[in-house]
């Protein structure tokens, strides 16, 4: 009876922590393909950054198999539609010694051949700072900013997995 609790116990714990057994993509997707993401705004070359972001994140936290278009279970589309600068602390001379860089971007996981998304649309804002000080650059902020929108939507992604499964079993 106790190994039984305790067993029950670390698998709760497990599943708390966000470890599951199962495939933590919707409807079982093991292949998805990642498109280039679009990007709407003056900052050129950002969107390879998000693309590359989200691809890494797919596969390390969901285990997906990235693939191309043609062999996907489904395809993830994305696209940059805001940047916005804001300066944070300023020193003499209008000198801008610390600035925060906000990235609004919207995802969705579609089905690749209907195109009906999946999972989302849906909109992740994340923001970043740089601090002159130590070498950074608005752009430094905003890469660390794809990689937070990334895992951000990594996340909802699989949380809607997640909260499917529970419906289910509580059926």
């Amino acid at each position: 009876m106790i190994c039984r609790l305790s067993l029950l116990a670390a698998l709760l714990c497990l599943a708390a922590c966000g470890y599951s057994t199962g495939s933590l993509m919707p409807g079982g997707v093991q292949r998805v393909a990642v498109v280039a993401f679009e990007n709407e705004t003056e900052w050129r070359g950002v969107e390879m950054e998000f693309t590359r972001s989200v691809s890494q994140e797919l596969t390390r936290r969901a285990g997906v198999t990235l693939v191309q278009l043609r062999a996907a279970d489904a395809v993830l589309r994305g696209r940059i539609v805001g940047v916005r600068r804001n300066p944070l602390a300023e020193g003499g001379a209008d000198i801008t010694l610390e600035e925060g860089v906000a990235v609004t971007v919207e995802f969705a996981l579609e089905d690749p051949r209907s195109g009906e998304p999946l999972v989302g649309p849906f909109r992740v804002v994340r923001r970043a700072e740089a601090v002159g000080a130590r070498g950074e650059t608005p752009h430094t902020a905003l890469l660390a900013a794809a990689r937070l929108c990334a895992r951000d939507a990594v996340d909802r992604i699989c949380a809607e997995q997640m909260r499917s499964a529970a419906l289910k079993t509580s059926r």
